[in-house]
């Protein structure tokens, strides 16, 4: 009876070892041990950090705090995760990497249901649970820690509607993705760059059922109330938190920034064409003169924008890497203009602010239609934020694109184990409680200990065999490219099924190249981040086309 309970242990144990799952949550445990003593990154920041944090404390509290160009100065999406994490008795730093790792292994088990690759799922998983840049966005107090799990969770769903051949599943899924994507609609502003990758999804879909001669009625109203599954969640959640602002603060928007009088006033200053062409610089002294002459409302800005006050922005760009030191850079200009309005006494209600900047706009409109002001027209721009295309940034945007994508791989590999800004006092006040991390755990914090030692030789040993797999990955799609075309050879994940991954992330550096270029100048790894786990699982799927090779394996 001992020996068979002993037998019984043993095949059982041996079965999970085998098991390709084991490697995966071997890893998961490895790094949750290895952050368990990193602190969460706190700046102060009364735009950023601390935002986020009052928000979540008026959402716990239930308390919606009065109108001022703080209220509504954000996105809800991430606050009320902060919310939901103080609500579940977990610390905010906890369920940042619990979500991140969760939502990894869930794109590694969809992508194996259909794709049953143990290279893939090994290399991926120890690819994206072992990044370094890892160890620093999912401490910080930003919306990417809630926007990168989301992300990857919306890529995995797709791929299960991608292969759903019932309609059940395909329903459920265009559901649980619709749900997803209402949540990551409302956490960052540029949320439509998901949207091509959605379509492509779609598009293989198509294009799977017209090879198989099954482009029936039926078939389309299936696909239709799939898009319906996948939109109507988002409407709702966006229609409801309009619904909020509205009855609370007069105003049916979702954030200050979608506003349509700070839209309107915002799309007028910045088509204001001005004689010098300076990069990054959409609004400089020079235009903003000229629209003190033509506009009283903006006129009253002056006494802020022209002033110690407002040039107080200007230390943020002053630098080695911007060197904008004399004039409002594009990134910078937006918040200096709220302040102005909030310095002018304007930020008292919702709809006093939004007629404010309303005035604006109709000033500015009127001075470029009756020739005062050189404008451009508005249609030129792709948003109201947006300054004017010129002949300029066609090769600042293929040089944004080569130092972008360069510092995607570069800046995935940066081991950071920092805690920020030490500020007892502000930590006591705004962050200890909401995030559930006490102020007696990060004073015994020991910046160097063995899990560090782990850590910081992990990064060196992912940094040296990083460009050899990303080489190797290459190799393997240019092989199975040239392949497929000329000898209609097929793999054990199709060529599409890459592409549809990659695709992901040639979007996301697309939409920051393009931010880079007429904006600002974009280096830190914050706005990349979101299209490196799609990456990663590209080399471990690149790498896979190899396996045949590798293994001196044939497939027909």
């Amino acid at each position: 009876m001992k020996q068979s309970g002993l037998q019984w242990l043993s095949k059982t144990i041996g079965k999970m070892v085998r098991s390709v799952w084991f490697f995966p949550v071997c890893l998961v445990f490895l790094k949750l041990w290895l952050t368990r003593d990193l602190p969460l990154i706190t700046y102060f920041g009364s735009h950023d950090d601390l935002r986020y944090i009052a928000m979540a404390n008026s959402f716990v509290n239930f308390d919606l705090p009065p109108y001022d160009r703080f209220t509504l100065m954000r996105q809800p999406g991430y606050p009320a995760y902060i919310a939901l994490s103080y609500c579940l008795g977990l610390s905010l730093r906890f369920s940042q990497e619990l979500l991140y790792l969760g939502s990894g292994l869930f794109l590694a088990r969809s992508l194996y249901k259909y794709y049953p690759s143990r290279w893939v799922v090994t290399l991926f998983s120890a690819l994206y649970i072992l990044n370094p840049g890892s160890f620093h966005w999912n401490r910080l107090i930003m919306p990417e820690a809630l926007y990168v799990p989301l992300t990857t969770f919306m890529l995995a769903c797709l791929l299960h509607l991608i292969h759903s051949q019932r309609q059940r599943p395909f329903w459920k899924w265009s559901a649980i993705l619709g749900l997803a994507l209402a949540w990551f609609w409302n956490t960052r502003p540029e949320g439509v760059w998901i949207v091509p990758t959605i379509a492509f999804a779609y598009g293989i879909i198509l294009f799977k059922k017209s090879v198989a001669s099954q482009l029936s009625l039926a078939f389309f109203k299936t696909l239709f109330f799939s898009i319906f599954l996948v939109v109507a969640p988002v409407i709702f959640a966006t229609s409801s938190i309009c619904l909020l602002n509205y009855f609370n603060y007069g105003l049916y928007i979702t954030n200050d920034l979608t506003a349509p009088g700070f839209k309107a006033a915002y799309a007028q200053i910045v088509r204001v064409n001005s004689d010098r062409f300076r990069r990054w610089v959409p609004v400089p002294q020079e235009t903003r003169r000229q629209l003190y002459e033509v506009s009283p409302s903006f006129q009253q800005l002056s006494s802020f924008l022209e002033t110690e006050k407002g040039q107080a922005w200007f230390a943020l760009t002053c630098n080695e890497r911007v060197n904008i030191c004399d004039d409002y850079m594009g990134g910078v200009f937006l918040w200096a203009l709220r302040d102005a309005v909030a310095d002018s006494g304007y930020y008292q209600s919702a709809k006093e602010t939004d007629r404010f900047y309303r005035e604006i706009a109709e000033e500015i409109k009127i001075a470029c239609e009756d020739d005062r002001l050189k404008c451009a027209r508005s249609s030129l721009a792709f948003s109201s934020f947006s300054p004017q295309l010129r002949p300029q940034y066609i090769g600042y945007f293929f040089e944004s694109l080569g130092i972008l994508s360069q510092n995607s791989i570069g800046s995935a590999l940066e081991l950071n184990l920092t805690s920020g800004y030490e500020n007892n006092n502000l930590y006591r006040k705004y962050y200890q409680k909401i995030t559930r991390e006490s102020l007696n755990f990060r004073n015994k914090i020991q910046t160097e200990n063995f899990t560090n030692y782990i850590s910081i030789n992990l990064a060196r040993i992912y940094g040296y065999l990083f460009p050899i797999l990303l080489g190797m990955a290459i190799l393997g799609v240019v092989l199975t490219l040239f392949k497929y075309l000329f000898f209609s050879y097929i793999n054990a994940i199709p060529i599409s099924i890459f592409i549809f991954f990659i695709s992901c992330t040639i979007a996301r550096v697309l939409l920051i190249s393009y931010i880079r270029t007429v904006s600002m100048p974009v280096k830190g790894f914050r706005y990349l981040w979101p299209g490196v786990p799609f990456l990663l699982l590209s080399i471990a799927i690149g790498i896979s086309y190899l396996e045949p090779i590798l293994t001196k394996k044939s497939r027909s």
